[in-house]
């Protein structure tokens, strides 16, 4: 699994970017690594672009574990209070929309799995010709690899 992260503090916006096979543990690990690292202050959004998304490793129970440490991070870092996934392929829909519903009252974001770029530009309130060009005019942000 290839991922970074990207946060752009004058934007409040958290860009996750996946591609290839998701181990969940080593998810679990990197998210909990940039909430701590990046000290986000309430009022984020996060992107999560999986379009280069493959497969996922454990997709049940690895979520289960997944927000179950979202829940106590929860306790001592902020929240994003959305996340625009987009998920194109039918394989990383399915895998955001489980990730979606099993979230609903386990933590306070509120889950949006949009499968076009259009739609994650709309719900951001910005006109782009994509996502990556949009991204490039946000100027340099803090990224973890």
């Amino acid at each position: 699994m290839s991922q970074s992260v990207t946060y752009y503090p004058d934007h409040a916006l958290v860009y996750l970017d996946y591609s290839g096979d998701i181990e969940l543990m080593s998810l679990s690990a990197r998210v909990a690594e940039w909430m701590i690292t990046l000290a986000v202050p309430l009022g984020y959004t996060v992107v999560m672009d999986l379009r280069a998304f493959k497969s996922v490793d454990r997709p049940v129970n690895g979520l289960e574990e997944f927000l179950a440490l979202q829940e106590k991070l929860h306790q001592h870092y902020a929240p994003a209070d959305r996340m625009l996934i987009l998920a194109p392929s039918p394989e990383s829909y399915v895998f955001a929309r489980i990730l979606e519903q099993m979230s609903e009252g386990k933590v306070p974001t509120v889950f949006s799995v949009l499968r076009d770029e259009a739609d994650v530009l709309g719900a951001l309130g910005v006109q782009a010709g994509s996502l990556d060009s949009h991204l490039a005019g946000l100027g340099h942000g803090v990224t973890l690899r």
